[in-house]
């Protein structure tokens, strides 16, 4: 369980705060780790500042993977804290991948190793057409 510190007014007291929150979730996570065997993990972090601000830092990763699908610094609750961490984290991210070119070339400012992978889905995709094909699906 993680606290609601989003408040604190100042970003370095909210980052000491943020610190002991990213603690106690990377200490659940890796328990879950443990009881599930795992030696060697990737974290993909999609699109969680806060609360994965250390999360590198804490589970030790073979790769960390900061996703980024969201302008979320233009949000008003992100904006708060998030226009100081968000470059921060993508920074020490060992990948950053982002669903527009938009977002790609915000993530390229502060880490050279970040790449557009798109929305993820096929438009051209037609349930109606895979439907008729497929005669086990009468």
């Amino acid at each position: 369980m993680v606290e609601s510190i989003n408040w604190i007014p100042f970003t370095g007291l909210f980052k000491k705060f943020n610190k002991i929150n990213n603690r106690q979730f990377a200490k659940s996570i890796l328990r879950a780790v443990k009881q599930l065997g795992f030696k060697d993990y990737i974290l993909f972090n999609d699109n969680e500042v806060f609360k994965a601000f250390y999360l590198k830092d804490f589970l030790k990763p073979l790769l960390s993977i900061y996703y980024s699908r969201d302008n979320i610094v233009g949000v008003k609750y992100w904006k708060k804290h998030g226009e100081q961490l968000e470059p921060e984290l993508i920074a020490k991210s060992d990948l950053c991948l982002a669903n527009s070119d938009y977002l790609k070339n915000y993530c390229k400012k502060y880490n050279p190793h970040s790449f557009k992978v798109g929305q993820g889905c096929d438009f051209t995709f037609s349930p109606t057409k895979t439907y008729r094909r497929n005669p086990k699906w009468r």
